[in-house]
């Protein structure tokens, strides 16, 4: 895939930034760095800040990379909270009134390491008139990088996988994502756990420009 241009963030925080096309390659170094690091947002929700987001697109779909300063200790899958991961939420069209899940609306598991074979998966749950084939598992990729007290992750969600992804003609996107760790409290980006779950209602979510 080649090189994403980055976003810009409209509504959760009031920090935004334009940034211009590239031409080569994302990696998890130019990944977790400006343009494509994300605003750190933890203070707003009242949380620790233990983690990194960045994001990047291109026509041919989405990289999210994940830099988190905890120690990698054990995944599970489904239960992505009972271990390490993350959950990632995307509303390809980014519906502003949207109060429920919607066919444009995807929630993505991303593990560090595998479970039983699997990594990455989606598990949106459609209402039954909204209802598609979840992105096959084999779509993603997900690359890991362990330290000893931290871990990076660089996932790629390619166009297929994204219902209705049409950035050229729909250049915005909503966007929300839930760190897990083992054994200790969980972070988000995009929206606060505490008062309502990521998964309900994504007019909640971020929205981001697709510049």
């Amino acid at each position: 895939m080649r090189r994403l241009p980055a976003i810009d963030v409209m509504s959760m925080v009031e920090v935004g930034f334009d940034v211009s096309r590239g031409i080569s390659g994302l990696d998890l170094t130019a990944g977790l760095k400006k343009p494509y690091l994300l605003p750190q947002v933890s203070f707003l929700l009242a949380e620790d800040h233990f983690f990194d987001v960045g994001l990047g697109w291109s026509e041919e779909g989405i990289q999210i990379f994940f830099r988190i300063d905890s120690p990698f200790e054990e995944a599970f899958f489904p239960d992505v909270e009972k271990g390490d991961g993350v959950e990632v939420f995307i509303d390809t069209r980014g519906v502003d009134s949207a109060v429920t899940i919607h066919k444009y609306c995807h929630h993505f598991i991303f593990l560090p390491k595998a479970v039983d074979g699997i990594q990455a998966a989606e598990v949106t749950r459609f209402k039954s008139d909204d209802r598609h084939e979840p992105a096959s598992s084999e779509n993603f990729s997900v690359i890991s990088k362990f330290k000893t007290n931290s871990y990076e992750m660089q996932i790629t969600i390619p166009e297929i996988s994204l219902f209705g992804y049409n950035p050229l003609q729909i250049p915005k996107l909503s966007f929300a994502c839930v760190i897990h760790r083992s054994n200790k409290a969980k972070g988000h980006f995009g929206q606060s756990g505490i008062d309502f779950k990521c998964e309900s209602c994504p007019a909640l979510w971020t929205k981001l420009r697709l510049v």
